[in-house]
């Protein structure tokens, strides 16, 4: 999937967002969550993240290892650019940082792998 994105007034097409099949460990590591999920509510997977170990936390900074990306997504990326923390993921990526976003089902594969 390619969509656009708006980086310092500019817009770029991205793909490829999601990692192919990450690495994830959970003690340790940071993780956020956008989008929707109809599995889980946002609450439950901030649960199980801190039951492995790992830290949720609400916002994409630096200090994020993990962003993950709930499989109904956000009905506006179907029309828009990408939300907010996926942006700044990317612009962190872009910078260096080690991000790794994650789709949901991913994620769900991690936590029964741990």
């Amino acid at each position: 999937i390619v969509r656009p994105i708006v980086f310092d007034g500019a817009e770029q097409k991205i793909s490829a967002l999601c990692a192919v099949a990450p690495e994830v460990s959970f003690p340790g590591s940071t993780f956020c969550f956008t989008g929707a999920s109809s599995r889980y509510k946002r609450s439950e997977f901030e649960f199980k993240v801190r039951e492995l170990g790992g830290e949720a936390i609400p916002n994409v900074t630096a200090k994020l290892n993990y962003l993950v990306i709930g499989a109904e997504g956000n009905p506006c990326w179907a029309f828009a650019c990408y939300g907010r923390k996926v942006e700044k993921a990317v612009e962190l990526r872009r910078k260096g940082v080690k991000v790794v976003i994650l789709h949901e089902n991913d994620f769900q594969d991690a936590v029964l792998d741990a």
